[in-house]
């Protein structure tokens, strides 16, 4: 499943969306939306993308528990989400 949570440009470009790990494994939704940046954040190792479909890809490694300090990732993708919008 995935969410448009900023449309793209006129240029089709700047389009900011939010998904799971299904969504972000489907390159034909990549390819279609044209995703070209993700941000994965996820406890285990995650496949590589086809430079082809996605040639930006940020990984942060955190688990998915109450505990978890998000915030200390919060800079680094806010940064990696402006400089690919």
């Amino acid at each position: 499943m995935m969410h448009l949570i900023l449309p793209p440009n006129n240029n089709g470009k700047g389009g900011l969306y939010l998904g799971n790990e299904i969504a972000a494994q489907d390159s034909q939704t990549l390819k279609k939306n044209n995703i070209r940046a993700v941000v994965t954040i996820i406890a285990e190792e995650f496949q590589e993308y086809d430079e082809e479909v996605v040639d930006q890809h940020l990984k942060i490694f955190a688990y998915d528990i109450e505990t978890e300090n998000i915030k200390r990732f919060f800079h680094k993708s806010f940064t990696f989400i402006e400089e690919n919008l």
